[in-house]
């Protein structure tokens, strides 16, 4: 479990975190870079934003499946991929709750976003 409290927290870990993995922010702030990191086939990880924010930046290719609740909240994923192109080899689940706070996936090297709150256009 990483608890930012009124602060912040930087992580940049040397392996995937364990399934299960929960990050919860309170007026405060967590990044996580796993853009290095040999991620598994399937890892699940919860995401809390209580007035706070937690990013987690995943590497190129992963895929994203958010479930939750994004409550005067947002949940995002930024990627460069297009819908349907190549089969990913990752796929990480987040389990994303945003009360007055914001939570962030990113696709490393990735500057556009997208809400997952929104129906995606086509």
């Amino acid at each position: 479990m990483n608890i930012s409290v009124l602060g912040s927290l930087e992580n940049t870990p040397i392996s995937a975190p364990e399934d299960g993995e929960e990050f919860i922010a309170t007026l405060g702030s967590i990044d996580v870079d796993l853009s290095t990191v040999d991620l598994p086939e399937s890892l699940h990880i919860s995401a809390i934003a209580l007035m706070g924010s937690v990013k987690v930046i995943v590497p190129w290719g992963t895929d994203v499946v958010f479930t939750g609740l994004g409550l005067m909240g947002s949940r995002s994923w930024q990627t460069q991929r297009a819908r349907g192109s190549e089969p990913s080899q990752n796929v990480l689940y987040v389990n994303a709750i945003a009360l007055m706070g914001s939570i962030e996936v990113v696709e490393a090297g990735t500057h556009e976003i997208r809400s997952v709150d929104e129906p995606a256009m086509s």
